[in-house]
């Protein structure tokens, strides 16, 4: 009888302990119509990823110390305007709950950074042939309202299960339209949206689940006093300048460069 409640407890324990590890609470939260359980989902997997600790901040060397300070002084969503803007608008996340963030960034120190905002527009500062990557990405993020959560592998694989992938193809609907989601998949999107905002890729075959902008790199000077952020907004892209005033990260001029 004692082994039987041992082993009673400890199923119920790992049941508790690992629940959010499956499709279960997502799947049931949908076949519902559940908002309730839709948002337990976020806020469990919010627990599971929470931004880096003080302590752990502190053993980093300077160079990822930059680099994360560098992410936090450039990212949020709810001023995209201040990063160069949308071609969907400013207040395309308004309403969400959560945002979903990366868990990797790529950085490289350069010889020499070029300062003049106008050169770089034309494009004459010259990136790294190389960038390392930091990952386990966990910056220290906060918003009025909205939590944060990292979008790591296990995260973005349970969610592409989740969605599916039936679409339109590039240019269904035009020639310029990007694919975009349908069916089943496009209801299960409109479902998660009731928490969160994703896109369908612009190609097709894939899901955009990041909450832009999404920084692809950050290239520092020598001397850590100028850094760039190259960044992808949805289906357009660009630069992000910032320089080292009063020892911090400043943004001087964002803007969109390129669209796919």
């Amino acid at each position: 009888m004692t082994r039987l409640l041992f082993s009673i407890c400890c199923v119920l324990f790992i049941s508790t302990s690992f629940g959010q590890k499956s499709d279960a609470l997502l799947f049931n939260a949908y076949k519902k119509n559940s908002l309730t359980e839709l948002q337990s989902f976020f806020d469990n997997w919010a627990l599971e990823t929470p931004s880096i600790s003080a302590e752990d901040f502190k053993k980093l060397n300077d160079t990822l110390k930059n680099v994360y300070q560098v992410f936090q002084s450039f990212y949020n969503p709810t001023d995209i305007n201040r990063t160069g803007g949308s071609e969907w608008g400013n207040d395309i996340y308004k309403g969400v709950k959560y945002f979903l963030v990366q868990d990797k960034i790529f950085y490289a120190v350069a010889d020499g950074l070029i300062t003049d905002t106008i050169e770089l527009h034309k494009g004459i500062f010259h990136r790294p042939k190389s960038y390392d990557s930091l990952n386990d990405f966990r910056p220290e993020l906060s918003f009025l309202n909205i939590k944060c959560v990292i979008l790591n592998k296990y995260y973005d694989g349970l969610l592409n299960r989740f969605l599916g992938d039936q679409h339109y193809k590039l240019g269904t609907v035009s020639i310029m339209s990007p694919a975009r989601s349908k069916g089943e998949s496009e209801n299960r999107m409109k479902f998660l949206e009731n928490c969160i905002k994703i896109w369908y890729g612009h190609w097709g075959g894939y899901w955009q689940l990041h909450s832009y902008p999404y920084a692809g790199r950050v290239t520092f000077d020598k001397d850590f006093q100028n850094a760039v952020v190259d960044y992808q907004m949805i289906y357009e892209g660009g630069y992000a300048y910032f320089k080292k005033i009063s020892d911090k990260w400043t943004l001087i001029k964002a803007e969109r460069t390129w669209i796919e």
